[in-house]
């Protein structure tokens, strides 16, 4: 469990600023989208295209890790 959350935390480092806050301010904080949006003034859609591609990054690293399953049954829930 401990490699798992070693290699999450090494795709967080990874991942833009703007990717960053967005996975932080709703995973860790619990923001909704809309206040992730308003937060950080951008559409809804600039909001999903950030978090599409944190998501891809962090699924490629999993992978890379070679870490099975781990991307569909728990990053993509």
């Amino acid at each position: 469990m401990i490699e798992i959350r070693e290699i999450l935390k090494g795709a967080l480092a990874k991942l833009s600023r703007p990717q960053k806050l967005v996975m932080l301010l709703a995973f860790a904080d619990g923001f909704t989208d809309t206040e992730i949006a308003s937060a950080l003034d951008v559409s809804p859609g600039e909001l999903s295209g950030l978090v599409g591609s944190a998501m891809a990054s962090i699924r490629q690293q999993l992978r890379q890790a070679g870490i099975p399953g781990m991307t569909s049954e728990i990053v993509d829930l």
